[in-house]
């Protein structure tokens, strides 16, 4: 008697051990995360799985995370920008509920057709009035403080890891050694003048020669006598 069908499935799933090279595993693991993260936390029914799927994909491209801490905070980042871009959605949604309805309000008294900026400035008097557009502004605050938050600790985590991961250099030899018969004042010392002062007979004698203590004095020619 031939198998049914889900019996056949079960057959050949219990043969299945999943990827067998790391590289498969790798990919398989990312793409649970992937897909966890979107269907458990994020999406709402009127919101499509391939757009948060490519947000997700485009992230993790350019921040590489390595390790489950990184990869929770791109997860925050995307949970921020996804709903950074939802509340945009509401907001747009909003005035153009509010523009419409003071449309229709000109309408219903016989005034004149607004313009643009004017239906839109009672439009958005109205909403300043409300609940609505505070909470939105509130919500969108905090949010902007998750995705700054995650962001900050992600580069702060990958740029310990990589300095971590860079060797130290070590100084090559004889490097800053000093040579011990390399003089330390290259330049040599000057000698003093050999002088010979002219005395008042006009004979020149060197000052050994006259003095064993040679005094100071200003040296000068003598006017002859």
């Amino acid at each position: 008697m031939p198998q049914s069908k889900s019996q056949s499935a079960r057959t050949n799933g219990s043969k299945s051990h999943g990827p067998s090279t790391p590289a498969g595993r790798a990919r398989s693991s990312q793409n649970a995360l992937k897909h966890g993260f979107s269907a458990q936390t994020l999406l709402l029914p009127s919101e499509d799985p391939a757009d948060l799927h490519d947000l997700l994909t485009a992230y993790l491209a350019d921040f590489h995370p390595n390790g489950p801490v990184e990869l929770d905070l791109v997860h925050q980042m995307i949970a921020a920008k996804w709903r950074l871009n939802r509340l945009a959605l509401i907001e747009n949604q909003l005035f153009t509920e509010a523009i419409q309805h003071e449309d229709d309000l000109a309408a219903d008294n016989d005034d004149e057709p607004l313009t643009a900026p004017e239906s839109l400035t009672e439009a958005f008097r109205s909403l300043a009035n409300s609940p609505y557009l505070t909470f939105l502004h509130r919500t969108e605050s905090r949010l902007e403080r998750s995705y700054s938050r995650a962001l900050r600790n992600l580069l702060q985590l990958q740029r310990i890891r990589q300095q971590n991961a860079e060797p130290t250099a070590a100084p090559s030899p004889g490097e800053n050694q000093i040579c011990k018969n390399e003089p330390t004042d290259p330049t040599p010392p000057r000698r003093p003048p050999d002088c010979q002062p002219i005395l008042p007979n006009g004979n020149l004698t060197r000052l050994s020669e006259r003095y064993s203590d040679p005094p100071s004095f200003i040296l000068r020619t003598a006017s002859p006598g």
